[in-house]
């Protein structure tokens, strides 16, 4: 198709460009009339003009740079299994000299030498959490200052919004808030706590954090039969540092039974932020996408169907305030908007819906609605982010039910 493209748009136009001056030339040298030449020489030259400007029109920009992300991301996978080829070659060759250092040595002392690990039935139980390695990758020599420790991010809480079916008043999902403490008892929420983080240097080990307690969460729901999916907001600037997105990938794929957990799971962007980001952050930002539900884009306002994304991903859904939506109700018609979000295959959730009355304005437009009239965010308990089986015991030595009930949301403080 590029061939096509080439010769149609290009070296089509660049003959009858040729062909005028050569058209004048020859009829001068004929002694022929050179007005006719003249003319037919015009018309060869407008004809080059517009079939070259028809090319440059229909041209669309975006596929040189998706056409170029992909080529980058070819590469890193190449980079990758180059790397892993070589380091599974050091392995070997310094697991042989090993065993040549360890001849000499009896087999009690290699029992000795290793660590006592408590043996369980369940194979899940002998890895080590996913909080434990998250925190064993931020404490890693060499890492980036955004991974080094997470010592400012002491206090640390998650709270889960519930996202409401408009229609039936179910909760289909549920919206991670990520929280750090502020002064006076307050707190940074969601996004806010995200640039705290950000302030704070430690935006990398935020992002690990929120991460790892979402899929947590999501495996709890899974374990107890509830089939709600869990969105996890993400601060786009992070995967611009290439270590952050290894770390969030290898979260995303380390545990077989955590990917179930991960399929459920779906990462918000903000729309402005996703616009602004650099290649590094659209190229693993993709690799994402291989390991979550989808993506949900938030915006500020009422985001237009025809709106071109900066990058092709997956997008499920579209989170946009309330207060727009019942203000867009009123200046047009709702139906029709709506079908062009059903075209483009996006859901939209209403956020931060405060009453009865705003409830109802956005109903046409919005399948899914979240805020203080349906729910605020609750604290999650932090037993509730270590995975659990259906059957287990709570601290108390009651019998947890396997209801989405017992994921242990408590009122904020």
């Amino acid at each position: 198709m590029h061939w096509v493209r080439v010769i149609i748009f290009v070296v089509l136009p660049l003959l009858l460009a040729l062909a005028a001056p050569t058209l004048i030339l020859w009829a001068w040298g004929n002694n022929w009339p050179l007005l006719p030449a003249l003319l037919a020489g015009i018309m060869f030259l407008a004809a080059a003009v517009v079939v070259h400007l028809s090319g440059q029109i229909g041209r669309q920009p975006m596929d040189d740079a998706q056409q170029a992300l992909w080529q980058e991301l070819h590469a890193l996978r190449r980079k990758v299994d180059a790397i892993a080829a070589g380091e599974t070659g050091r392995a070997g060759a310094a697991g042989s000299m090993q065993q040549e250092d360890r001849q000499g040595e009896t087999p009690h002392a290699q029992h000795d030498a290793a660590p006592d690990v408590p043996v369980a039935s369940d194979t899940s139980a002998q890895q080590p959490s996913r909080r434990e390695q998250a925190a064993a990758l931020s404490r890693q020599p060499g890492s980036s200052d955004a991974l080094r420790n997470d010592d400012h991010l002491a206090g640390f809480q998650l709270y889960m919004e519930p996202v409401v079916d408009m229609a039936s008043g179910q909760t289909v999902m549920y919206r991670a808030h990520p929280a750090l403490p502020a002064k006076g008892g307050r707190l940074y929420l969601d996004r806010q706590a995200l640039v705290r983080a950000r302030t704070l240097g430690r935006s990398g080990a935020m992002a690990l954090r929120v991460l790892d307690g979402v899929l947590a969460f999501a495996h709890g729901l899974r374990a107890r039969g509830a089939s709600q999916g869990v969105i996890c907001p993400l601060d786009v600037a992070v995967l611009a540092h290439e270590e952050v997105a290894e770390r969030l990938q290898h979260l995303l794929g380390t545990e077989p039974h955590f990917r179930e957990a991960a399929q459920a799971t779906s990462l918000a962007l903000v729309f402005n932020e996703l616009a602004a980001s650099s290649r590094e952050a659209r190229m693993h930002l993709m690799m994402l996408a291989q390991g979550v539900s989808g993506f949900i884009i938030e915006h500020e306002g009422v985001l237009s169907p025809d709106t071109p994304l900066p990058l092709p991903l997956p997008v499920r859904h579209v989170d946009v305030p309330g207060s727009a939506l019942a203000l867009a109700g009123g200046l047009s018609d709702m139906g029709t908007l709506a079908a062009r979000y059903h075209e483009r295959g996006w859901q939209v959730i209403a956020r931060e819906v405060a009453n009865e009355d705003m409830a109802h304005r956005v109903m046409p437009l919005a399948a899914l609605a979240r805020g203080p009239y349906f729910s605020p965010p609750r604290r999650v308990r932090e037993e509730a982010l270590a995975p659990r089986d259906a059957n287990s015991t709570a601290g108390d030595g009651q019998q947890v039910p396997s209801t989405p009930s017992a994921l242990r949301i408590v009122a904020a403080r």
